[in-house]
């Protein structure tokens, strides 16, 4: 899953650098995400039957490498034309586009599956099939996404997004809300954040860390129980949450995350 970037100011994105970003965070594929949390979540499904949408997905595909085998079609959005620019690289085969192999290559050896330079070309060649779109999206804007991609998704994945947009659990909240239109009744909301504060964790402030030559303007900090209740507010059932802490070694830094899995009634 991903991370979008948009402050109040709405006017540094040229700064952000989509594939320095990739490289300080997705390198290294022990770190970035508890990939087996995404990996049990899909497993529940049927395959080639799901819609989804990743929102906020950033520059990187990792919502796609879990999800291409359960999905039928597939969006992803987001608010920046240089993550969104970086995911067409990946598509069209740019060479200069940043590789996603080694990460693909973990995720089938924990689906139980072969982590061989042929399997690992097979599932980028299914999720170059089913990735029907990269298209614009705005948390903060009465139109949240672009025309046509309003779903609704049995599926909708949210990574690293909303606690870089908004400031507050309550503003972060009512975006849930906002977002929910995208979710089918009976679909899920999988929201990922970092920064989340509790005994023993020590979160980083991108604030004070700049990543990719980009400083974010604003980063909610909460305890991992604020995203299940963002959620129940919002009518989801909460089916499952995972917080795992570790120390990332690109950055030198310790964080901790949430993964936050919420049915929508």
């Amino acid at each position: 899953m991903s991370a979008a970037v948009i402050d109040d100011g709405r006017g540094n994105y040229d700064l952000f650098d989509s594939q320095g970003y990739l490289f300080k965070l997705f390198t290294d594929v022990t770190v970035v995400q508890d990939v087996a949390a995404h990996v049990e979540f899909f497993c529940q499904f049927p395959d080639n039957s799901l819609t989804m949408l990743d929102y906020g997905g950033g520059p990187n595909v990792f919502s796609l490498i879990v999800g291409a085998e359960k999905v039928a079609r597939y969006v992803h959005s987001d608010y920046t034309k240089n993550n969104r620019d970086e995911v067409e690289k990946w598509r069209n085969m740019d060479p200069k586009a940043f590789s996603w192999k080694d990460n693909v290559r973990r995720i089938l050896k924990l689906e139980g599956r072969e982590g061989t330079d042929e399997v690992v070309l097979r599932r980028e060649d299914r999720m170059r099939r089913v990735l029907e779109a990269v298209v614009y999206c705005d948390a903060k804007s009465d139109k949240m996404i672009a025309d046509g991609y309003e779903g609704p998704y049995d599926v909708v994945t949210c990574s690293f997004c909303l606690e870089c947009v908004f400031q507050t659990v309550e503003a972060l909240t009512e975006a849930i809300g906002r977002l929910s239109a995208l979710v089918k009744p009976g679909g899920y909301f999988v929201l990922t954040v970092s920064g989340v504060i509790g005994d023993h964790v020590i979160p980083y402030f991108f604030d004070q860390i700049p990543i990719a030559g980009f400083k974010y303007d604003g980063f909610l900090l909460a305890p991992a129980r604020c995203y299940v209740d963002a959620l129940k507010a919002n009518g989801y059932t909460v089916t499952r949450q995972v917080v795992r802490s570790y120390h990332h070694p690109t950055l030198n830094v310790d964080d901790a995350i949430a993964i936050t899995f919420g049915k929508k009634s």
